[in-house]
């Protein structure tokens, strides 16, 4: 006969001390907010695998045997010790559990900022994802991550969003166009990370007589990349970009770049200061405007 896993075993003293407190299957399986019938089969297939009858059946209800009343207290410890461990456990989780931080592809060095912000404020671990704001919303709204920046606009439903900050941007060139916006396709994170502050800034390409011409990368390496080949350009929130690269004040009526913090707006961690997180992310980006 297979032994019993831990947790099987710690289910079935369960049942076996829940039915010696009442001496009653059916008010002991009300007790455990089950039927009756796996309850019983539980004490039996406990009694199968101890090779030992622990009650006594009878009309009225059921009676320990020598062997059960013996057990009865070791089957009592057992259940103490593993609630014991089960709060320790949950104390060392909460204190050693990881803030959960989202930013949106393209940032560049700010990204690196936003966390080093972000860890300034907790003593907890920090750890990042990167993906676009639209999933970086989806997994705030379901409490994946404890919070996330995210570009504006963008639809936030079933987050609360923070105050838009406004940052100065650059355009990010190979060369010194002087901010003006040369004749190459700006390379851009994919539409679907952010539809609303995609279309908005292609938008405002064209009003600048720019061809509104974009190529999309998923990542700032690959962003960094095109513009260092020549190829295109990008808009950057980084003063001082790694060389080659240059950042020229933007000129023309260009959609900034806009961001914003959101959380969940009821589940809390009692472990972190959410607010103190929001506030130093939020004076990360105030220091980029």
């Amino acid at each position: 006969m297979a032994m019993m896993t831990g947790v099987d075993l710690l289910r079935h003293l369960t049942f076996f001390v829940t039915v010696a407190d009442v001496r009653h299957f059916g008010h002991a399986a009300d007790d455990l907010q089950m039927t009756q019938p796996p309850l019983s089969q539980g004490i039996q297939r406990l009694e199968r695998q101890l090779g030992l009858r622990l009650f006594e059946r009878g009309p009225g209800g059921v009676s320990l045997t020598a062997a059960g009343s013996e057990l009865l207290p070791l089957a009592r410890r057992a259940l103490e010790s593993a609630d014991s461990w089960s709060r320790a456990a949950a104390e060392v989780a909460r204190r050693t559990q990881p803030v959960l931080v989202g930013v949106p592809v393209g940032l560049g060095a700010l990204s690196a900022r936003l966390v080093d912000g972000i860890r300034s404020a907790t003593s907890l671990p920090v750890v990042p994802t990167t993906a676009g704001s639209t999933e970086l919303v989806e997994r705030t709204a379901t409490a994946e991550l404890d919070l996330a920046v995210v570009r504006h606009p963008l639809v936030v439903d079933g987050t609360q969003p923070g105050e838009i900050v406004t940052l100065a941007t650059y355009l990010l060139t190979s060369g010194a166009e002087g901010g003006t916006l040369p004749d190459l396709p700006f390379v851009v994170p994919p539409r679907q990370h952010h539809p609303p502050a995609h279309d908005q800034f292609v938008d405002s390409l064209r009003r600048t007589g720019h061809s509104g011409a974009t190529i999309s990368a998923d990542s700032s390496e690959t962003i960094t990349a095109w513009v260092a080949a020549g190829a295109a350009v990008a808009v950057t929130a980084d003063r001082r970009p790694p060389a080659p690269l240059q950042a020229v004040p933007l000129l023309g009526d260009v959609a900034p770049l806009r961001l914003r913090l959101v959380v969940h707006p009821v589940r809390r961690r009692t472990d972190v200061d959410l607010s103190a997180l929001v506030a130093a992310a939020e004076a990360t980006l105030r220091a980029e405007a």
